[in-house]
């Protein structure tokens, strides 16, 4: 899950949260706050992107993505990662 917010000095930064099971229990944790160089899909998607690297997380592996439902955030990354489940199912 992922939202984006301004702080207060009126930085972009993006707060990324994890949803894993452990033990068959759904857990919830705070991964990062990133500082984004704007609000555009392209930055946020960038700033994503090199978290996953950053910590090995392959995007194969991410089954679900949530946010609040901005525009910038559905519209580029439901497209991006719906094209890479059909890159990994063909």
């Amino acid at each position: 899950m992922i939202d984006e917010t301004t702080s207060c000095s009126n930085t972009k930064e993006l707060i990324i949260y994890e949803k894993f099971v452990v033990d068959g229990k759904p857990v919830t944790k705070f991964a990062a706050l990133v500082t984004v160089r704007s609000g555009t899909a392209d930055d946020i998607m960038a700033a994503l992107n090199k978290w996953f690297a950053d910590n090995n997380v392959r995007l194969e592996d991410v089954v679900c993505f949530g946010s609040d439902g901005a525009s910038v955030m559905l519209g580029r990354f439901a497209a991006l990662l719906f094209c890479n489940e059909l890159d990994t199912v063909q």
